[in-house]
């Protein structure tokens, strides 16, 4: 049986809060077992450490997305600042209905299922060397001399041109024109055309993380205009010539610098601590495991699987067997090991297996013998990962079989909701920018007149440069209307194909604009649309049964919230 995973059940319960944003209050709590308590369901506690921990665990995913707000778009941005503080009710209000739920499920046998126990199981061991990692990996620091060496990178920047030789010859015969006094981009197009070279770089500025490190050496040393020896590199042979260097410093470069220094030195320090531990805690028999031979038969392959020769001894964690390994590969393999069966693969991939296999029963191991299994720390993240299971496996089981879209829900869904599949109004515009209003005016008379844009294009003076800070790309560019800036949009508004028209943008930048097609508003087809909507309806549906189950169970129970907000 496929579990629903933990990410659908957050998904799932963050629909169905409905709390008042607030504070973590600190009113005086009782007391159960020496725990404080911020509510009781059905008499079982919801402790305060629980509570604190789902806490923690929003602010790691409000951190991993802040991480990554160097890649977000500028939309991104704006929706992330938009985004609402932590409903702290409401988390414990989902905690609440999360735990009726699972009661639910425990009562009717949920946590027996042998699948279910098992992945039960599974995520105690995972969660269990996870604390250990992270308690060893907890004072990791970043090596300095690392975060220097990634900043000085990142801020140094250059535009240049390179081209990519597969054999030396060729570069060495580039080399020889460009000393001969050859130009560099004439003798790198005759190159390209002559299948010899493909171009590296050829626009934009790239940061020294950016290109191979034999090139950044290079680029450091060399001067503006100025063309590189031939630079071994990863598949070949480059020379580059450099159009532009800069510096450019930012704290946000820093950042990222000592984010990456500090990624790096935790996993040189995870790889160097478990490596310890496996030195302390396993003895692995590699003659043994040289002469096993998984490849030649299905029939050795299957005896392999009955082989209880013992691989690795695991100091107080058992021990890994000949059989074990075999029934490891045999999962790995979803069409079945048999096709493997003769191909090389299976005992190459014996020892990456067997290693992952080691690694996990020693940290396992290495966190009891620390007592991490008997922490209060362990034990609530150990429920919750149950308690989230217990919940995706009741959805599956209980709410999920009772769901039914009909194709007749999906049509008359579609029908009253033609306007969200109706697309835009759409121009494909062509256009030539000036500085100055007089030269535009002059283009559109040309154009009116007949001339071709490109002509225009290629020989009228005047013109905006193409890397003009806000210069809008409109070069056969196909547009949604309302999108438009008020302004473009008035200026374009009632044209039609093979119109022209004049438009003064906020920069100063006087656009000739072609109208080259329109493209009216269209419903898109109902076919097209349908699964998308029949997933949509079925969601809707889910939600709405988890909710009707989860009043059902909060009228049936008691519940009692001692924590104020």
């Amino acid at each position: 049986m496929r579990i629903i995973g933990a990410r659908f059940v957050v998904i799932l319960l963050a629909v169905l809060v409905v709390g008042t944003t607030a504070c973590v209050s600190t009113n005086k709590l009782p007391l159960l077992e020496g725990k404080e308590v911020v509510a009781m369901v059905n008499g079982e506690p919801i402790t305060r450490e629980e509570y604190e921990q789902e806490i923690s665990s929003l602010h790691a995913k409000m951190a991993e997305k802040k991480d990554a707000a160097h890649e977000m778009t500028a939309a991104d941005k704006a929706a992330e600042k938009k985004a609402p503080p932590i409903d702290y009710a409401g988390l414990l209000k989902r905690m609440i209905d999360a735990r009726l739920v699972v009661q639910e499920a425990k009562k009717i046998g949920l946590n027996e299922l042998p699948e279910v126990r098992e992945q039960i199981a599974n995520n105690s061991q995972k969660a269990l060397r996870t604390y250990l990692m992270n308690q060893a990996l907890k004072d990791v620091k970043p090596d300095e001399s690392v975060v220097g060496e990634l900043y000085d990178k990142a801020i140094h920047e250059w535009k240049f041109k390179a081209v990519m030789f597969p054999k030396e010859d060729d570069a060495k015969k580039m080399e020889k024109g460009i000393k001969a006094g050859g130009d560099f981009a004439a003798l790198a197009d005759d190159a390209l055309a002559d299948k010899k070279a493909r171009r590296a770089v050829d626009e934009g500025y790239l940061d020294g993380n950016q290109v191979f490190p034999q090139i950044y050496d290079a680029l450091l040393t060399m001067g503006t205009g100025s063309v590189s020896p031939i630079i071994p590199v990863t598949g070949g042979f480059a020379l580059v010539k450099l159009d532009d260097g800069r510096v450019v410093e930012s704290e946000k470069k820093k950042e990222l610098a000592t984010e990456e220094a500090l990624r790096r030195k935790k996993e040189e320090v995870t790889k160097a601590f478990i490596a310890s531990v496996k030195t302390k805690l396993a003895k692995t028999d590699t003659a043994l495991l040289d002469a096993l031979d998984f490849e030649s038969s299905l029939v050795v392959f299957e005896e392999l699987t009955k082989d209880e020769r013992v691989l690795t001894e695991i100091a107080g964690n058992g021990r890994i067997t000949v059989a074990d390994l075999a029934g490891e590969l045999q999962r790995r393999y979803f069409h079945g090991v048999e096709r493997q069966i003769g191909k090389k693969g299976l005992n190459t991939k014996k020892y990456p297996v067997l290693n992952e296999m080691v690694e996990k029963k020693v940290l396992e191991q290495e966190a009891r013998n620390d007592g991490l299994d008997k922490t209060d720390a362990y034990a609530v993240r150990v429920k919750a990962n149950e308690d989230s299971l217990l919940f995706g496996v009741f959805v599956q089981k209980i709410v999920l079989p009772e769901i039914k879209i009909e194709e007749s829900e999906i049509k008359v869904y579609y029908d009253g909701h033609l306007s969200a599949y109706t697309s835009s109004e759409r121009m494909q515009l062509d256009s030539v920018v000036f500085t100055k209003r007089s030269d535009a005016e002059e283009a559109m008379r040309k154009l009116r007149s007949g001339d071709q844009l490109s002509w225009i294009k290629a020989n009228a003076e005047g013109q905006v440069g193409k890397d003009a800070e806000g210069l809008l790309e409109l070069s056969g560019t196909v547009v949604m209307v309302p999108t438009l800036a008020a302004g473009l949009k008035s200026a374009l508004s009632g044209a039609g194909a093979g119109d022209f028209r004049l438009y003064e943008s906020p920069e100063g930048y006087f656009y000739a604009i072609s109208v080259v097609a329109m493209f009216p508003p269209s419903v898109q087809d109902y076919s097209a649309v349908r699964p998308a909507i029949a997933r949509q309806l079925y969601t809707e549906r889910v939600q709405t049964g988890v909710a009707g189950w989860i009043e059902k169970l909060r009228s049936a129970g008691t519940v009692a919230v001692y924590l104020k907000y």
